[in-house]
């Protein structure tokens, strides 16, 4: 594909496509200035603010979706215990940050948001696709909001496309200058090879890097992760169609 002439921000996209995707910033993890990230108050604080919920996902070991971001649960419960080894029961022991609040399962923060406002939601790259993708789209079926999903793993995309293909998927990209992935890994995501095979909608790519020839060369919208600052904010604004943000404090300004 040849480089396109029209920046980023000038671009026209399908509007009955991409509205809710494009219309609000997705508050990362949802609005944790107050409380734990990926917690239900923090997804409730986001909805009251009219944001959308950007939030990740993993499987547990009895095939449970719970809402958490790391695939251990150290950082935000003190308990160096792997998702993929323990059972939600086992799980919902543990609090967040020393709070009363505990790691919510997905279907808990579609039966809160109940379509007011869209949810961008992460399939973490270290989880069984066979098991996570069939129940997602089995917790998915009946809800009535719109909900989009996105990853780094263009086999999970992939996946996503064939059981559920009318959610929209984005590609999460990077230059992963602080990452230690291998360089066949690296290469062929931060250039984007995989947007055919993986039949991706959007494309989220790590604002640190943008812009780029690899975002320029495509024709589907850039969403820039992640503003945490005033200047973050106004990059974001230049280079990308919508933004995922960590501190909401930079949008009232």
């Amino acid at each position: 594909m040849k480089k396109l002439n029209i920046p980023i921000i000038q671009r026209e996209f399908d509007k009955d496509k991409y509205r809710e995707l494009l219309r609000r910033p997705f508050a990362h993890r949802g609005v944790h200035n107050e409380y734990p990230e990926n917690s239900l108050p923090a997804f409730e604080k986001a909805m009251g603010m009219n944001f959308g919920i950007e939030l990740d996902i993993h499987l547990t070991s009895d095939n449970q979706i719970v809402v958490f971001h790391d695939d251990n649960l150290i950082r935000m419960t003190g308990v160096n215990e792997f998702i993929k080894f323990l059972t939600y029961d086992e799980i919902k022991r543990y609090k967040l940050k020393d709070t009363s609040y505990t790691i919510p399962l997905l279907k808990d923060v579609l039966d809160l948001v109940k379509g007011k406002v869209p949810i961008l939601i992460e399939i973490k790259t270290n989880n069984n696709m066979k098991k996570l993708v069939p129940k997602l789209k089995q917790e998915l079926e009946n809800y009535r909001g719109k909900v989009f999903i996105q990853s780094f793993n263009p086999f999970a995309l992939r996946r996503c496309y064939k059981v559920m293909p009318n959610i929209l998927r984005g590609q999460l990209s990077s230059f992963f200058m602080r990452d230690h992935l291998r360089f066949y890994k690296k290469i062929p995501i931060k250039k984007l090879f995989f947007k055919n095979f993986s039949h991706i909608d959007f494309v989220s790519y790590n604002l640190e890097n943008l812009p780029n020839k690899y975002v320029n060369k495509t024709d589907i919208p850039i969403l820039a992760w992640t503003v945490k600052t005033e200047e973050d904010y106004i990059k974001a604004k230049l280079n990308a169609n919508n933004m995922i943000v960590d501190n909401i404090e930079v949008l009232k300004k």
